[in-house]
Parts: C-alpha cells; sequence; structure tokens
C-alpha cells in the first residue's frame, strides 16, 4: 500500500531463484559481503515459506474453522490472510477510516519475534521498540482526517488495546464495526523483525454477541 498508510514486507511465494543466482555470482567472484546478504535473502524466502505453509495448512483449513466455532460459537463465512515482515528501523501500518468495516470481523495473528534474552523480551512486552498492534476506536467527528495517525499516547484512553508482540504468540480479537487497527513501528532498535500470519475472519452475524473464550 502507500507508504503514508503502511508498509511491511508480504510474502507472495518462491520466486524464480534470484537469492541463488546471486549468492552464485558472489561465491565466483569472492564477494563475501554480497554473498552473506544473498544468503540472508534466501533465509527470509525460507521463514516466508513455512510461515505460508501454516497458513495454508492450519489457518485455512476447515478443521480449524470448526475449532473457532466451538470456542467462539461462530460460523466462519470466508477469510483472508497474509504473511507479513515489519523490519527494525522501517516497517509500520497506520490507522485510517478506509480499513473499517461495517461488520464484525475475527482477528487471528501468529507472531514471531526475537525475544530470547530478558532485555529483548521486555522491550517487544512493553512496547519500547514498538511492533505491537493496536486497536482503536474510530472518532467520528476526525472521519475527514484520512489516514492521518489517529493513535494517541493516552493511558486514560480506554478506547486503546494494545497486544504486545511475542513470539510463538496466538491472538484471536473479535473485531466490532467501528474499531481501526495498526501495527505500531518498528523501531531501530528492536532485536529483530516482526514477523506474523495475519488472518482475518467474516462471522456468520446471528445478532448476539460471542462468548468470551
Amino acid at each position: 500500500g502507500p507508504p503514508h498508510k503502511q508498509r511491511y514486507l508480504r510474502y507472495l511465494g518462491p520466486t524464480k531463484q534470484p537469492t541463488t543466482a546471486a549468492a552464485a555470482a558472489a561465491a565466483a567472484n569472492g564477494n563475501a559481503a554480497a554473498n552473506g546478504n544473498a544468503a540472508a535473502d534466501g533465509s527470509a524466502a525460507a521463514a516466508g515459506g513455512l510461515l505460508a505453509a501454516v497458513q495454508r495448512d492450519l489457518f485455512e483449513s476447515g478443521a480449524f474453522a470448526r475449532l473457532l466455532k466451538s470456542m467462539l460459537d461462530v460460523e466462519i463465512l470466508k477469510f483472508a490472510g497474509e504473511v507479513r515482515r515489519f523490519r527494525a528501523g522501517l516497517d509500520y501500518t497506520v490507522a485510517h477510516y478506509g480499513i473499517i468495516t461495517s461488520s464484525p470481523r475475527l482477528d487471528c495473528v501468529l507472531t514471531f519475534v526475537d525475544d530470547t534474552s530478558p532485555a529483548a523480551a521486555e522491550g517487544w512486552q512493553v512496547g519500547d521498540v514498538g511492533g505491537f498492534e493496536a486497536y482503536i476506536l474510530a472518532d467520528e467527528e476526525e472521519e475527514t482526517a484520512g489516514a492521518a495517525a489517529v493513535y494517541r499516547q493516552d493511558n486514560n484512553d480506554s478506547g486503546v488495546i494494545n497486544v504486545p508482540a511475542a513470539s510463538n504468540s496466538l491472538n484471536l480479537l473479535m473485531r466490532d464495526a467501528g474499531l481501526m487497527k495498526f501495527v505500531k513501528y518498528v523501531g531501530a532498535a528492536a532485536p529483530g523483525s516482526r514477523w506474523d500470519i495475519a488472518m482475518e475472519y467474516v462471522p456468520e452475524d446471528d445478532g448476539v454477541d460471542p462468548p468470551m473464550p
């Protein structure tokens, strides 16, 4: 999307092995730096492929839809999802009125970050390095603001829900109509990227609020 609304990498599937060619050329020329960059690109592509397999085999399966029904007592009508990577010092999404839906959505996000050390885990948990997903109530009076970043650091604002990034964590949230969401800019001080599988399910609307899991 446009950079004033979002910036992140989306896994689109395997390429025609440009990384392999780059690595071969680098090795032939003795270029260690280029070879290292190509290897890093290959590792990122491999990670994207693994997450895409989880998306396909788990989150898009009928078995998972039945699990959601047993947990939340809702029928899933359809879904969409993507594998995303938010790089440190680069990536984010912005809350804007173009993402508001007219009916509820069930957000299901499986997240991976580098939180192996206590300092890294704390940075993600308290939000010092960004990378958390936030949900906010849309301000009808500010609807003309377009794609403005409407999130405010206000601890007294009960309309804000922050979901900190943690490795191998699965978050389910029923998003009512009128809610906006965004992923906070991942700061350069973050220990690595935020990787996730972000699924959005459309539940059947029976006019009854689902019970809490």
